[in-house]
């Protein structure tokens, strides 16, 4: 997991869109790569919520390998059109595709993440709970093929529950550059 700090929003997402061209371009020409990537958005109620990430982000995975679609079946029988509104069953089945063997290796870009709607703030501090606690378990580590990065302003919430996982790049606009990788 890699985390990108930054108070102003374009270099952010100057450096996200850039990554999202190249991941794109590498994804289309590389048979083994799965690519996912979401822009939160304050302006617009749709997409500034956890539950909005999650499933756009689960879409984009499902429409580029479609034998994933076996990790939603239980969980749709079970309580059918709920189920891609409940962060739960959302969770669980991101978590199994993201522990899937045979998903190849799967990058996930989310922007903006300190752009979540004030009531949603509860279900962000449980979807990085949630990400502390699958990155930083060594065995679920081990054999995820996954690299996530999180781009966001320096929210003590974010960086309380993240920093101490993997890398953290943080750009400080008043000085004007950006720290070394800190690994933990």
């Amino acid at each position: 997991m890699l985390q990108l700090v930054d108070d102003s929003d374009i270099k952010k997402t100057m450096i996200s869109s850039y990554l999202i061209d190249e991941l794109n371009k590498k994804a289309q020409f590389t048979s083994d790569i799965i690519f996912a990537y979401y822009f939160c958005d304050n302006k617009d109620n749709k997409r500034n919520t956890v539950i909005t990430i999650i499933r756009e982000l689960l879409l984009q995975l499902l429409r580029q390998r479609s034998l994933l679609f076996k990790h939603i079946q239980k969980d749709y029988d079970q309580i059918k059109d709920w189920a891609f509104d409940n962060f739960d069953a959302l969770w669980r089945i991101l978590l199994k595709i993201l522990t899937d063997f045979n998903a190849d290796q799967i990058y996930l870009l989310i922007n903006a993440l300190n752009e979540c709607e004030k009531s949603s703030r509860k279900f962000r501090q449980i979807f990085l709970a949630s990400l502390t606690e699958l990155f930083s378990t060594q065995q679920r580590s081990e054999i995820m093929n996954v690299k996530l990065l999180i781009t966001c302003r320096s929210e003590s919430d974010i960086l309380d529950e993240l920093n101490h996982l993997r890398e953290l790049i943080c750009i400080d606009s008043d000085k004007n550059y950006i720290t070394d990788i800190q690994q933990s």
